[in-house]
């Protein structure tokens, strides 16, 4: 019987947390950028190979978590479908998203002798609608130090447009040199 008690308390304790989990998911892969309704920081127009993207800040979102309070969330169309979400996190001096991603994703598995502000790297998950990736980098030179941090989820269910999207570019890229 306690244990029942337990479990129940656990369960509704667990529940309550993640409703107030940051949902930054506010439309839904392949929907239109009419559809989406925030503030963009930037102008946004379409470029040459029909993608664009929509960047606001997060705290606008997420207005319940203010560990990723700094934080912008990148909504990126192609052919007027999103494809890709990302939160993107510069030079905070925590590893807020690495935790954030961690909770919602799964734990990040970081080698014994290296401190978690100072890990650099990617980790992967997956699940049935997404690609998600976590990257944190640091570039040093002389005069500073960047951290960055990224949240990135891409949809299997537009990845060829994505990737298309991506080549189409990349090419464009080449031929400019």
């Amino acid at each position: 019987m306690n244990r029942l008690i337990i479990y129940i308390i656990g369960t509704f304790l667990l529940t309550q947390a993640n409703a107030l989990a940051c949902n930054f998911k506010i439309i839904n892969f392949g929907d239109s950028i009419k559809k989406l309704d925030v503030v963009s920081v930037f102008p946004s127009l379409p470029d040459k190979f029909k993608g664009e993207e929509i960047i606001t800040p997060l705290d606008l979102i997420c207005e319940n978590d203010s560990k990723l309070n700094g934080s912008n969330l990148a909504f990126f169309f192609v052919e007027d479908k999103l494809v890709q979400i990302r939160i993107i996190r510069v030079n905070m001096g925590d590893k807020n998203l690495m935790n954030f991603a961690s909770k919602k994703y799964g734990p990040i598995r970081i080698p014994e002798n290296i401190k978690v502000e100072d890990w650099t790297g990617v980790h992967s998950w997956e699940n049935v609608n997404e690609y998600i990736n976590y990257i944190s980098h640091i570039e040093k030179n002389e005069n500073f130090q960047d951290k960055i941090e990224v949240l990135q989820l891409v949809s299997k269910k537009y990845e060829d447009i994505f990737i298309n999207y991506n080549l189409k570019k990349e090419e464009w890229l080449e031929s400019q040199n």
